[in-house]
């Protein structure tokens, strides 16, 4: 009896031992496909193959292990596919990101950016958001914010706001994002100011 209850005391051991030794290898292999996923998308941007990159892009943005790793892979994601004027991958990377970290200015300006040819008004609160956050280029965000109040019809605060932008030391795409939207007359009295 007592051989019988030692036999079945190893048999269960090492029956744990096999199944969470098995276990971590799946979880190990499941790590590098999404590593191999993100070092793919590099590596096909690199050589020019948008399409396939953005589909690694999201490959890895759902299916790495760690936060930061998938945050990396949706901001990857958004700056690829607003540079490829396709908005609606780049709203969803971005969105991506700020749900994964709420705090990154980066991640706000680059939804409000996306969301600026058809939902201004939570393209105007990411943007705010981003402007609070304290963001690298705040002459951009001030120039999106213009381009916002522009399309809202609200000439006086997107005037002012450009001339903001102006000092702030936008680029030269925004700027002209947000003059293309604010009516003629408006454009030349930020300008002079």
């Amino acid at each position: 009896m007592r051989l019988t209850l030692t036999l079945l005391t190893m048999f269960s051991v090492s029956t744990l031992f096999a199944t969470s030794a098995s276990a971590c290898p799946m979880k190990m292999e499941r790590a590098m496909v999404a590593q191999n996923h993100f070092k793919k998308a590099q590596r096909a941007e690199k050589r020019g193959r948008h399409a396939r990159a953005l589909r690694y892009y999201k490959r890895a943005m759902y299916t790495e292990r760690s936060k930061s790793k998938r945050f990396r892979a949706a901001l990857a994601l958004g700056r690829l596919a607003e540079q490829l004027g396709r908005t609606h991958d780049a709203a969803t990377g971005y969105r991506r990101a700020t749900v994964l970290r709420p705090r990154s200015a980066k991640a706000h300006r680059g939804l409000g950016i996306a969301l600026l040819d058809k939902k201004t008004k939570k393209a105007l609160t990411h943007l705010a958001k981003a402007a609070e956050l304290g963001t690298k280029k705040p002459g951009d965000v001030l120039a999106a914010i213009a381009q916002a109040f522009g399309k809202q019809g609200k000439v006086a605060k997107a005037r002012e706001t450009l001339a903001k932008a102006l000092k702030a030391g936008a680029s030269a795409k925004r700027i002209k994002a947000a003059r293309a939207v604010i009516p003629a007359t408006s454009v030349a009295i930020a300008t002079r100011n």
